[in-house]
């Protein structure tokens, strides 16, 4: 903005509040010392109204010699600041309690009765178990506690950080304060927040009440938007309002089960003729579209890729055939055939060497598919996902009862299983039991829900080729 000529940063940006400049930055501009100059320029040119002053490195595993020496060099230019006249909310460092004590008492001498201290590198190492960290910043706030009126946690700014110190210092909260850009900075990572947790939008979709879901295709500035408040409300200690679903699914929705690639009775043709007919935006494979009892090939892999091509969005569930077992011998035997080819480890690729995606593909899908899913579509309705096998019963009306509890467990409308290739709807229940996709001995079935409604459909008879397999 300096060398835009820009004489006034609230002008510049619309904004008509409290503007600090922090000087917390890399290490290498924080040990150049020409940073200093500069920052004080910037904080005169565009009339910033308090400075956050003077960080420095003074790391948790920091040698003692150079964490003391960069303490006092953060206290010399706290102290050249007052002196200037800059209105400053003097940064608190030190890994030691003899450290802190100093840093913390030649501020308070200086007349402040607000300070801040940059706890990014305690909270990280803390979700590491790094009880050094813990030990680090406990010492901060029982010294900081006695000594100020205000302590202003800086880079705290998360529900899982302030929940975190609100517990384990819970005497203490009521002079603390919380600041900093991790709201904005996880919304890059495709991260949300509620009130309690910080989700990966990867991984889960955020419902908030009377408004669009948020999935890992919003548009960061509205992730960071939601972080902000919900980290402003899980500092002020409100309840959480959001709702938390694994996927956001639009209609149409095309649910396909059990197609045991690489049996020789696999009809996987039939499914992808069924997707080109009803142009899902949403496809959910429920379980068992592997089966590792058999020999998996980068055919079949091939083939499943053209089938999750054709959905916006593709939502897996593992089944019991996909599962290998403690051993994972099936597993490594499946990945030992794809890899090796009956080539030498030495073997030079063969570019474009497809092999290498395929295998790839293959790993993610097992390691990524859950055992259950629940999901929100954009009338609020929620459909319950899981393939069935840990539901199963003798009797098919049980296995229909026992998913009308896993439906009820997870809050969901309704629920759609598999397993059993019995395709049947239990309305009053809530629950589908969809169909296979084999060549025999019944037909292939499939469900598509398009107005909210699962519904049982089939292939054509003749959708299932004799050479396929």
């Amino acid at each position: 903005m300096l060398e835009k000529g820009v004489q006034n940063i609230k002008e510049e940006i619309g904004y008509s509040g409290q503007l600090i400049l922090s000087s917390i930055m890399p290490d290498k501009l924080l040990l150049d010392p020409k940073t200093l100059e500069e920052f004080k320029k910037t904080a005169r040119t565009l009339g910033f109204d308090a400075l956050l002053a003077w960080d420095m490195p003074v790391y948790i595993d920091a040698p003692e010699d150079r964490a003391w020496r960069n303490l006092e060099k953060s206290l010399q230019a706290i102290e050249a600041l007052k002196t200037e006249g800059y209105s400053i909310i003097p940064l608190v460092k030190g890994n030691t309690y003899k450290q802190i004590l100093h840093s913390a008492s030649r501020i308070a001498e200086l007349g402040y009765n607000a300070v801040a201290l940059h706890v990014t590198e305690y909270m990280q190492a803390i979700a590491g178990q790094d009880y050094k960290a813990r030990a680090i910043l406990s010492m901060h706030l029982d010294i900081l506690y006695r000594l100020f009126d205000t302590i202003l946690l800086v880079g705290a700014l998360t529900p899982t950080a302030i929940r975190y110190i609100d517990k384990n210092w819970p005497h203490r909260s009521q002079k603390l304060a919380f600041a900093g850009l991790s709201w904005l900075l996880d919304a890059k990572r495709k991260r949300a927040y509620t009130a309690k947790r910080v989700h990966s939008l990867l991984e889960k979709t955020v419902k908030p009440p009377k408004q669009q879901p948020l999935t890992h295709n919003t548009p960061t500035p509205e992730i960071a938007e939601h972080n902000l408040s919900r980290a402003t409300m899980a500092a002020k200690k409100q309840k959480n309002i959001d709702r938390v679903y694994d996927a956001y699914t639009e209609p149409p929705i095309l649910v396909i089960a059990d197609i045991h690639l690489g049996r020789p009775d696999a009809c996987i043709q039939a499914a992808i003729q069924t997707a080109k007919e009803t142009r899902p935006k949403t496809l959910v494979l429920l379980g068992d579209i592997y089966d590792l009892h058999h020999e998996i090939t980068l055919h079949h892999i091939a083939m499943l890729h053209s089938l999750a091509s054709m959905a916006e969005t593709t939502i897996t569930l593992i089944g019991d055939a996909e599962q290998p077992g403690t051993s994972h011998r099936r597993l490594i035997e499946t990945l030992d055939r794809l890899a090796l080819q009956d080539k030498p480890w030495t073997a030079p690729p063969e570019p474009p060497e497809p092999a290498h995606s395929h295998i790839l593909s293959f790993y993610r899908y097992l390691r990524t598919a859950r055992q259950e899913a629940t999901t929100i579509l954009p009338d609020d309705t929620t459909i319950a996902y899981t393939h069935g096998h840990t539901l199963q019963e003798k009797d098919i009306h049980l296995t229909a009862k026992r998913a009308q509890l896993f439906r009820l467990r997870k809050k969901a409308d309704h629920a759609v299983i598999a397993h059993l290739h019995k395709p049947r709807q239990y309305p009053e229940l809530g629950v589908t039991i969809t169909g296979h996709s084999l060549k025999a001995p019944t037909r292939p079935a499939y469900t598509l829900i398009e107005d909210n409604k699962p519904t049982i459909i089939h292939p054509p008879r003749d959708a299932c080729t004799p050479e396929e397999g």
